[in-house]
């Protein structure tokens, strides 16, 4: 009796356990088939490992974020089109504004604690060299005269 107990209790947790193996939420993904081998891959995963070895670093299941994101309190200047990439950024970023008005703008990369790390003038296309900057999340700010007029999440890789 206490044999059979044992073996249905480590039937039952172990099929409990299979049923959580590799369970993860995604929005999409897909698996690759070739001559060269197989390719998992899948969109929205949040969890990853890592392995080190000899100086090389391979993450598995890592997805980097694209995020994109608009203040309600930024003003809506309809003339006014913004672009910033590449995000995840890794040696530089690059600022591109178009006003038809013709206003300067300036932008300033902050850390996460709110201080200043770059500023610059921008102009038609500007680009801010990040290679020195610690891998982090930083906010991007886009002024003009009067106000911050757009803001940017951004990742450093």
């Amino acid at each position: 009796m206490l044999l059979r107990f044992i073996i249905t209790f480590l039937l039952v947790s172990g099929a409990t356990l299979l049923g959580l193996a590799q369970n993860n939420t995604v929005s999409s993904g897909s698996d690759i088939t070739g001559s060269g081998g197989n390719v998992s891959y899948s969109v929205g995963q949040v969890f990853y490992t890592s392995a080190d070895s000899n100086g090389i670093s391979s993450t598995a299941g890592l997805q980097q974020a694209y995020v994109i994101t608009s203040s309600k309190y930024d003003p809506i200047i309809p003339t006014l089109q913004v672009k910033v990439y590449p995000n995840p950024a890794v040696d530089r970023l690059t600022v591109e504004v178009n006003d038809e008005n013709g206003e300067e703008y300036t932008c300033a990369l902050y850390d996460m604690q709110g201080k200043v790390i770059l500023q610059s003038r921008v102009t038609d296309k500007t680009s801010l060299l990040t290679q020195d900057l610690p891998a982090s999340n930083y906010v991007l700010k886009i002024s003009n005269a009067q106000t911050t007029v757009k803001s940017f999440h951004i990742i450093k890789n």
